[in-house]
């Protein structure tokens, strides 16, 4: 196993000849599992407390952009801005330097964002960190379309210089505290639109149901992977969610879903 790997999964399955071998950048539990179905929750948490996010830290001459994901780094960008000399002259000379100074940055600042985009869009990015100073964070929030405004979780004062592997750290940091803020939400909602009648389910069996009937949009299921109920377990329920492609969000706070043994989902349609 290469050095820079912290962990591997492996399945086999005899009879179908098959053998793959997952490398991980991060540290799982040893288990063995034999069964019939891939056993996927491990997998399933990594991926849902690392997902792919992108940090833009910018001063005014220079940023830096990167997209993390599963502790590692996948992208990493240098967007040079173009320097800017000063002058100690004053009066109307003094004014137009300012004017000249202001259009570089912000012309810095649209290229910048530019960049950001095309990787959101090839990454398919959900959450965007912006980070740098009073002074120039507001030069790259204020040309942000409004989807990409929308992604952005939070804002935190960097230095330029930041070591990489401390924006990576305070980045996670930024999305624990983000997912905190929204899983409350999100299980409300979910859980009103069920008790409505609307589009969502609760409860182990009725959840099961709807995954194999290809219903369930997103899976919220507590993090905890003990049985959730009616002998059901929280890896049969990930693994039919990856079969039918629902999303998985996993709600650290076990109290969240208490109420509906521990499961829940939004769905994609209703059946009569």
């Amino acid at each position: 196993m290469p050095a820079a790997s912290q962990g591997l999964a492996l399945f086999a399955c005899w009879a179908a000849q098959f053998f793959e071998p997952i490398l991980l950048d991060e540290r799982v539990e040893h288990r063995l599992s034999v069964s019939g179905e891939p056993h996927l929750y491990p997998l399933a948490r990594l991926v849902d407390q690392h997902p792919a996010h992108a940090v833009v830290l910018a001063d005014s001459h220079a940023a830096r952009l990167f997209v993390f994901a599963g502790g590692q780094t996948v992208w990493r960008v240098i967007v040079p801005g173009q320097k800017v000399s000063r002058t100690s002259a004053g009066g109307w000379s003094q004014m137009r330097d300012q004017r000249h100074t202001e259009n570089l940055q912000a012309g810095h600042a649209r290229e910048l964002v530019e960049a950001l985009d095309r990787v959101v869009r090839a990454e398919r990015i959900e959450h965007v960190v912006l980070a740098g100073d009073e002074v120039n964070i507001p030069l790259v929030k204020d040309p942000l379309s409004k989807d990409l405004a929308g992604k952005v979780i939070e804002i935190l004062k960097l230095e330029i210089r930041t070591p990489e592997h401390d924006v990576m750290a305070t980045a996670a940091e930024a999305l624990r505290r983000h997912d905190a803020r929204t899983d409350a939400e999100i299980v409300e909602r979910v859980l009103d639109d069920y008790r409505a009648g609307g589009l969502a389910v609760a409860g182990p069996q009725e959840t099961r149901d709807a995954l194999t009937n290809g219903q369930v949009d997103e899976l919220l299921l507590a993090a905890t992977e003990g049985a959730v109920g009616a002998g059901i377990t929280p890896d049969e329920l990930v693994t039919k969610a990856r079969q039918t492609d629902a999303r998985i969000r996993f709600i650290e706070d076990p109290a969240l879903l208490a109420d509906v043994g521990g499961v829940a989902g939004s769905l994609r349609f209703r059946l009569d």
